[in-house]
């Protein structure tokens, strides 16, 4: 004998609403009526988009930059959602909407490029060492302490080290860490060496 099927709850006439519209936006040709359905669609759905994008905030992006990256991403969950697949759409539009902003801070936020896999191992670096420093007393925790935390080796866990002062670069008008009324690095670089020219003369003479 099998067992009874569980009733499933009743989704809700605003769910049940905003259902009905996506299959009905599927359902039309191109055209004015169909692109005034899918704009009222993503108006409909910005405030959700909009919240997302706060999570980043705190990670020195402007946020109307990143309510526009959210918007993008919401965009192509609404073109892309198929409500035959019995999937809400605020479940299929999270992901896609996240995965847009985290794709922008990959690409589009670091100073100095980097490969891809050497920011996945930043941040777990950053996040092990926040969390060994904890524990420790305050004391920085040591390349084979952080190796052993993420099962990293400790070549990558020195990548992933010299990765972190990658995502933003420093201003050569900058004083050294740590001193106050020192030489900005500007003054401290190098300049051509006019000999080198002259050496390369008298060897090309000889």
């Amino acid at each position: 004998m099998q067992d009874p099927v569980a009733p499933q709850p009743d989704p809700g006439p605003v769910d049940r609403e905003r259902t009905a519209a996506f299959r009905r936006l599927r359902a039309l040709p191109p055209g004015p009526e169909r692109d005034a359905l899918r704009d009222e669609t993503i108006c409909g759905w910005l405030p959700m988009a909009h919240r997302l994008a706060t999570r980043f905030r705190d990670r020195g992006e402007n946020m109307d930059d990143l309510r526009q990256v959210a918007a993008m991403g919401l965009v192509k969950a609404v073109d892309r959602y198929d409500p035959e697949r019995g999937k809400a759409f605020e479940t299929y539009a999270v992901p896609t909407v996240t995965g847009e902003l985290k794709r922008h801070f990959r690409d589009h936020t670091w100073d100095v490029h980097v490969p891809r896999r050497v920011q996945d191992l930043r941040n777990r670096v950053r996040v092990a060492r926040r969390e060994l420093a904890q524990t420790s007393s305050g004391r920085a925790p040591t390349c084979a302490e952080i190796a052993s935390a993420t099962g990293l080796a400790e070549e990558d866990v020195v990548l992933g080290l010299e990765a972190l002062d990658s995502y933003s670069a420093l201003s050569l008008d900058a004083e050294p860490a740590g001193s106050e009324g020192g030489m900005p690095l500007v003054d401290r670089l190098g300049s051509c060496d006019s000999a080198l020219d002259v050496a390369v003369d008298r060897e090309s003479v000889k």
